[in-house]
Protein backbone atom coordinates (compact mmCIF):
# COMPACT_ATOMS: atom_id res chain seq x y z
CA UNK A 1 0.00 0.00 0.00
CA UNK A 2 1.46 3.70 -0.98
CA UNK A 3 2.29 5.04 2.45
CA UNK A 4 0.55 8.33 2.19
CA UNK A 5 -2.74 6.36 1.61
CA UNK A 6 -1.77 3.84 4.37
CA UNK A 7 -1.11 7.57 7.18
CA UNK A 8 -4.56 8.19 5.93
CA UNK A 9 -6.22 5.23 6.99
CA UNK A 10 -4.58 4.54 10.11
CA UNK A 11 -5.45 8.74 11.11
CA UNK A 12 -8.85 7.88 10.39
CA UNK A 13 -9.06 4.71 12.16
CA UNK A 14 -7.55 6.52 15.32
CA UNK A 15 -10.40 9.30 15.19
CA UNK A 16 -12.77 6.58 14.17
CA UNK A 17 -11.91 4.68 17.68
CA UNK A 18 -12.96 7.43 19.18
CA UNK A 19 -15.83 8.68 18.11
CA UNK A 20 -17.18 5.00 18.41
CA UNK A 21 -15.92 4.86 22.30
CA UNK A 22 -13.68 1.94 21.46
CA UNK A 23 -10.74 3.68 22.98
CA UNK A 24 -10.48 6.18 25.71
CA UNK A 25 -8.01 9.39 25.21
CA UNK A 26 -4.47 8.00 23.28
CA UNK A 27 -4.91 4.54 24.85
CA UNK A 28 -5.43 1.70 22.21
CA UNK A 29 -3.59 2.18 18.73
CA UNK A 30 -3.51 1.29 15.22
CA UNK A 31 -1.30 -0.03 12.25
CA UNK A 32 -1.54 -0.81 8.70
CA UNK A 33 0.83 -3.09 6.82
CA UNK A 34 2.83 -1.43 4.01
CA UNK A 35 4.75 -4.15 2.72
CA UNK A 36 6.43 -7.52 3.55
CA UNK A 37 8.94 -5.98 5.61
CA UNK A 38 7.21 -2.76 7.53
CA UNK A 39 4.10 -1.67 9.03
CA UNK A 40 2.68 2.27 9.86
CA UNK A 41 1.72 2.24 13.69
CA UNK A 42 0.35 5.24 15.74
CA UNK A 43 2.77 7.53 18.29
CA UNK A 44 2.69 6.71 21.68
CA UNK A 45 0.54 9.08 23.59
CA UNK A 46 -0.48 11.72 21.16
CA UNK A 47 -4.10 12.99 20.61
CA UNK A 48 -6.08 11.03 17.82
CA UNK A 49 -7.78 13.84 16.45
CA UNK A 50 -4.72 15.84 16.15
CA UNK A 51 -2.60 13.54 14.45
CA UNK A 52 -0.25 14.26 10.94
CA UNK A 53 0.95 12.26 8.83
CA UNK A 54 4.32 13.27 10.33
CA UNK A 55 3.71 11.57 13.23
CA UNK A 56 2.55 7.92 12.00
CA UNK A 57 5.77 5.79 12.21
CA UNK A 58 6.92 3.30 10.03
CA UNK A 59 8.18 0.59 12.00
CA UNK A 60 10.22 -2.75 10.64
CA UNK A 61 8.33 -5.97 11.05
CA UNK A 62 11.60 -8.10 11.33
CA UNK A 63 13.64 -5.72 14.75
CA UNK A 64 11.72 -3.03 15.36
CA UNK A 65 13.51 -0.45 14.45
CA UNK A 66 11.75 2.71 13.14
CA UNK A 67 12.50 5.95 11.01
CA UNK A 68 12.05 9.64 12.95
CA UNK A 69 11.74 10.97 16.10
CA UNK A 70 8.74 10.07 16.75
CA UNK A 71 8.24 7.03 19.24
CA UNK A 72 6.14 4.31 17.98
CA UNK A 73 3.15 2.59 20.20
CA UNK A 74 4.59 0.76 22.84
CA UNK A 75 2.63 -2.34 21.75
CA UNK A 76 4.74 -2.12 18.30
CA UNK A 77 6.04 -5.44 19.15
CA UNK A 78 2.47 -7.29 19.10
CA UNK A 79 1.83 -5.67 15.60
CA UNK A 80 4.83 -6.68 13.92
CA UNK A 81 4.28 -10.40 15.39
CA UNK A 82 1.04 -10.15 13.95
CA UNK A 83 2.65 -9.17 10.32
CA UNK A 84 5.14 -11.74 10.61
CA UNK A 85 3.02 -14.64 11.42
CA UNK A 86 -0.38 -13.56 9.44
CA UNK A 87 0.81 -12.58 5.96
CA UNK A 88 -3.15 -11.79 5.07
CA UNK A 89 -3.47 -9.53 8.01
CA UNK A 90 -3.11 -5.50 6.83
CA UNK A 91 -4.73 -3.67 9.25
CA UNK A 92 -4.57 -4.10 13.36
CA UNK A 93 -6.47 -1.94 15.63
CA UNK A 94 -5.97 -2.51 19.84
CA UNK A 95 -9.28 -1.02 21.21
CA UNK A 96 -10.67 -0.69 24.98
CA UNK A 97 -14.21 -1.51 23.78
CA UNK A 98 -16.49 -1.69 27.48
CA UNK A 99 -17.73 -5.04 26.60
CA UNK A 100 -14.66 -6.44 25.73
CA UNK A 101 -12.68 -4.88 28.21
CA UNK A 102 -15.07 -6.14 30.77
CA UNK A 103 -14.71 -9.77 29.65
CA UNK A 104 -11.19 -9.18 29.78
CA UNK A 105 -11.37 -8.41 33.14
CA UNK A 106 -13.45 -11.27 34.59
CA UNK A 107 -11.13 -13.98 34.35
CA UNK A 108 -12.78 -16.37 31.68
CA UNK A 109 -10.03 -17.64 29.75
CA UNK A 110 -12.81 -18.04 26.67
CA UNK A 111 -16.56 -17.59 25.67
CA UNK A 112 -18.37 -19.81 23.29
CA UNK A 113 -20.74 -17.86 20.49
CA UNK A 114 -24.14 -19.32 20.23
CA UNK A 115 -23.22 -19.75 16.45
CA UNK A 116 -19.86 -19.60 14.47
CA UNK A 117 -18.76 -16.98 13.21
CA UNK A 118 -16.74 -16.10 9.80
CA UNK A 119 -14.84 -12.72 12.07
CA UNK A 120 -14.94 -14.70 15.42
CA UNK A 121 -15.16 -18.10 14.88
CA UNK A 122 -16.54 -20.37 17.29
CA UNK A 123 -15.35 -18.55 20.71
CA UNK A 124 -13.39 -15.71 21.65
CA UNK A 125 -10.47 -16.28 23.26
CA UNK A 126 -8.48 -14.63 25.75
CA UNK A 127 -4.70 -14.26 25.90
CA UNK A 128 -3.08 -14.49 29.73
CA UNK A 129 -2.08 -11.56 31.30
CA UNK A 130 1.33 -9.85 30.96
CA UNK A 131 3.08 -6.37 31.30
CA UNK A 132 1.92 -4.03 28.54
CA UNK A 133 4.80 -3.76 26.07
CA UNK A 134 6.54 -6.84 26.91
CA UNK A 135 8.03 -9.63 24.82
CA UNK A 136 5.86 -12.54 27.24
CA UNK A 137 2.62 -10.49 26.44
CA UNK A 138 3.54 -10.73 22.90
CA UNK A 139 3.80 -14.37 22.71
CA UNK A 140 0.90 -15.27 24.95
CA UNK A 141 -1.26 -12.62 22.07
CA UNK A 142 0.51 -14.32 19.00
CA UNK A 143 -0.07 -17.47 20.38
CA UNK A 144 -3.98 -17.25 21.48
CA UNK A 145 -4.69 -15.89 18.47
CA UNK A 146 -2.73 -18.78 15.95
CA UNK A 147 -4.81 -21.06 18.51
CA UNK A 148 -8.13 -19.09 17.61
CA UNK A 149 -10.51 -19.78 14.07
CA UNK A 150 -11.17 -15.98 14.58
CA UNK A 151 -10.10 -12.25 14.37
CA UNK A 152 -9.71 -11.18 17.56
CA UNK A 153 -8.44 -11.63 21.31
CA UNK A 154 -9.25 -10.49 24.08
CA UNK A 155 -6.11 -9.32 26.37
CA UNK A 156 -6.59 -10.22 30.50
CA UNK A 157 -6.95 -6.63 32.00
CA UNK A 158 -6.17 -5.47 28.82
CA UNK A 159 -9.21 -4.71 26.38
CA UNK A 160 -8.86 -6.52 22.85
CA UNK A 161 -6.81 -6.72 19.59
CA UNK A 162 -8.69 -6.90 16.33
CA UNK A 163 -7.63 -7.53 13.04
CA UNK A 164 -8.37 -7.49 9.28
CA UNK A 165 -7.27 -7.98 5.77
CA UNK A 166 -8.31 -4.65 5.51
CA UNK A 167 -9.18 -1.11 7.40
CA UNK A 168 -12.98 -2.14 6.83
CA UNK A 169 -12.40 -5.61 8.14
CA UNK A 170 -10.92 -5.10 11.49
CA UNK A 171 -13.57 -2.28 12.40
CA UNK A 172 -15.98 -4.88 11.54
CA UNK A 173 -14.53 -7.56 13.72
CA UNK A 174 -14.32 -4.91 16.28
CA UNK A 175 -17.73 -3.83 15.98
CA UNK A 176 -19.04 -7.32 15.99
CA UNK A 177 -16.71 -8.13 18.92
CA UNK A 178 -18.88 -5.86 21.07
CA UNK A 179 -22.08 -6.65 19.80
CA UNK A 180 -21.10 -10.37 20.91
CA UNK A 181 -19.22 -9.18 24.19
CA UNK A 182 -22.43 -7.50 25.02
CA UNK A 183 -24.77 -10.07 24.25
CA UNK A 184 -23.13 -12.50 26.41
CA UNK A 185 -22.70 -10.25 29.22
CA UNK A 186 -26.50 -9.56 29.49
CA UNK A 187 -27.12 -13.32 29.05
CA UNK A 188 -24.49 -14.83 31.77
CA UNK A 189 -25.42 -12.17 34.52
CA UNK A 190 -28.81 -10.94 33.20
CA UNK A 191 -28.00 -7.80 36.25
CA UNK A 192 -31.45 -6.00 36.15
CA UNK A 193 -33.27 -9.69 36.78
CA UNK A 194 -31.18 -11.08 38.90
CA UNK A 195 -29.35 -8.46 41.22
CA UNK A 196 -31.67 -6.56 44.01
CA UNK A 197 -30.97 -3.38 44.88
CA UNK A 198 -28.70 -3.23 47.76
CA UNK A 199 -28.32 -1.69 51.04
CA UNK A 200 -26.77 1.76 51.00
CA UNK A 201 -23.84 2.18 53.24
CA UNK A 202 -21.82 5.56 54.06
CA UNK A 203 -18.84 6.97 52.34
CA UNK A 204 -15.73 7.80 54.12
CA UNK A 205 -12.87 10.10 53.88
CA UNK A 206 -9.59 10.40 55.82
CA UNK A 207 -9.41 13.14 57.37
CA UNK A 208 -6.17 14.54 60.44
CA UNK A 209 -6.31 11.77 63.07
CA UNK A 210 -9.07 9.62 61.78
CA UNK A 211 -11.73 9.62 59.31
CA UNK A 212 -15.15 11.16 58.47
CA UNK A 213 -18.38 9.07 57.58
CA UNK A 214 -20.87 10.49 55.68
CA UNK A 215 -24.58 9.42 55.72
CA UNK A 216 -26.95 9.51 53.46
CA UNK A 217 -28.67 12.64 53.87
CA UNK A 218 -24.93 14.14 53.49
CA UNK A 219 -24.00 14.48 57.54
CA UNK A 220 -20.86 14.34 58.67
CA UNK A 221 -19.79 11.95 61.49
CA UNK A 222 -15.84 12.78 62.56
CA UNK A 223 -13.81 9.66 64.43
CA UNK A 224 -10.56 9.76 65.88
CA UNK A 225 -8.73 5.90 64.89
CA UNK A 226 -7.63 6.26 68.35
CA UNK A 227 -10.85 6.27 69.65
CA UNK A 228 -11.70 3.14 67.83
CA UNK A 229 -15.48 3.40 65.49
CA UNK A 230 -17.09 0.32 67.50
CA UNK A 231 -20.27 2.47 68.05
CA UNK A 232 -20.71 3.11 64.80
CA UNK A 233 -20.93 -0.79 63.42
CA UNK A 234 -18.77 -2.86 61.05
CA UNK A 235 -19.16 0.35 58.73
CA UNK A 236 -16.73 2.13 61.28
CA UNK A 237 -15.18 -0.65 61.86
CA UNK A 238 -14.07 -1.25 58.25
CA UNK A 239 -12.96 2.19 57.94
CA UNK A 240 -10.90 2.37 60.54
CA UNK A 241 -8.93 -0.70 59.71
CA UNK A 242 -8.60 0.18 56.41
CA UNK A 243 -7.22 3.68 57.00
CA UNK A 244 -5.61 2.04 59.89
CA UNK A 245 -3.23 -0.54 57.24
CA UNK A 246 -3.71 1.87 53.95
CA UNK A 247 -1.94 4.77 54.22
CA UNK A 248 -2.30 5.43 50.53
CA UNK A 249 -6.23 4.88 50.73
CA UNK A 250 -8.14 8.66 51.07
CA UNK A 251 -11.70 7.54 50.68
CA UNK A 252 -14.20 4.58 50.87
CA UNK A 253 -16.66 3.63 48.91
CA UNK A 254 -19.65 0.91 48.83
CA UNK A 255 -20.95 0.30 45.62
CA UNK A 256 -24.20 -1.64 45.39
CA UNK A 257 -25.05 -1.31 41.83
CA UNK A 258 -26.25 -4.41 40.34
CA UNK A 259 -23.05 -5.54 38.23
CA UNK A 260 -20.59 -5.34 41.54
CA UNK A 261 -23.90 -7.20 43.64
CA UNK A 262 -23.97 -9.60 40.98
CA UNK A 263 -19.87 -10.14 40.86
CA UNK A 264 -20.14 -10.76 44.52
CA UNK A 265 -21.59 -13.49 43.97
CA UNK A 266 -19.29 -15.23 41.82
CA UNK A 267 -17.03 -15.22 44.96
CA UNK A 268 -13.87 -14.87 42.66
CA UNK A 269 -11.49 -12.04 43.05
CA UNK A 270 -11.82 -8.45 41.05
CA UNK A 271 -9.03 -6.97 39.32
CA UNK A 272 -9.44 -3.68 40.46
CA UNK A 273 -7.63 -1.38 37.03
CA UNK A 274 -7.84 -2.25 33.86
CA UNK A 275 -3.68 -1.36 32.77
CA UNK A 276 -3.55 1.61 31.25
CA UNK A 277 -6.50 3.33 33.48
CA UNK A 278 -3.50 2.14 36.45
CA UNK A 279 -1.46 4.68 34.02
CA UNK A 280 -3.79 7.66 34.33
CA UNK A 281 -4.22 10.37 36.61
CA UNK A 282 -8.25 10.21 36.00
CA UNK A 283 -11.11 9.31 38.17
CA UNK A 284 -11.12 5.94 38.96
CA UNK A 285 -13.53 3.42 36.57
CA UNK A 286 -15.96 1.50 38.81
CA UNK A 287 -14.29 -1.57 38.83
CA UNK A 288 -11.94 0.54 41.12
CA UNK A 289 -14.28 0.85 43.77
CA UNK A 290 -14.88 -1.12 46.87
CA UNK A 291 -17.63 -3.79 45.71
CA UNK A 292 -20.53 -4.23 47.85
CA UNK A 293 -19.68 -7.94 49.59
Amino acid sequence: MAVNLAKHQVIEAGKQLVKENLIVRTWGNVSSRLDDNSFLITPSGRNYFTLTPAEIVEVKIADLSHKGDVKPSSEKRIHAAVYRNFPEINFIIHTHQENASILAASGLEAFQLPEPSSLLGRQVPCAPYALPGTRTLQRNVIMTLLASQGQAVLMERHGALCVGRSYEEAFAVAAELEETCGRFINERFSWQAQAEKGPAYPESRRIQGGFSLFDQGGGEIKVLTANGGDRLGWEGQISRAVYSRQAGVNWIVFDASPPCVEFSRLKRPLKPLLDDFAQSKLPLPCSAQLPFL
